[in-house]
């Protein structure tokens, strides 16, 4: 992709060097590989979204906006013990008075 990439954006140097025929089979395969590469991309998505066996056949999550998943409220716990660890506030904290003392839930 990088390299039929280049030859398309020096064309001048590029017909110098492999003529027209040359810069036309850049562009084809440069056109191809985009394709290729955008399929790719799709293909990932639908599997990594739709298709993962971790959520067929769907989560729901998308619709309502909560989550059960306790994979998804370990890593929602982790994130708030790295926050506390950096020192910034999260929104959990910000609500409470005391922050001084121990966490209840600890």
């Amino acid at each position: 992709m990088t390299v039929t990439g280049l030859m398309l954006w020096f064309d001048n140097e590029t017909m110098s060097l492999f003529g027209k025929l040359g810069w036309d089979v850049a562009r084809t395969i440069h056109f191809y590989e985009a394709w290729l590469a955008t399929l790719a991309i799709c293909v990932w998505h639908f599997y990594f979204v739709i298709y993962n066996p971790d959520v067929y056949p769907m989560n729901p999550s998308w619709l309502t906006g909560y989550s059960n998943d306790p994979e998804h409220v370990e890593e929602r716990v982790e994130e708030e013990e790295t926050s506390e660890q950096s020192g910034s506030k999260t929104e959990s904290q910000e609500g409470r008075q005391d922050n001084s003392g121990p966490r209840p839930d600890e």
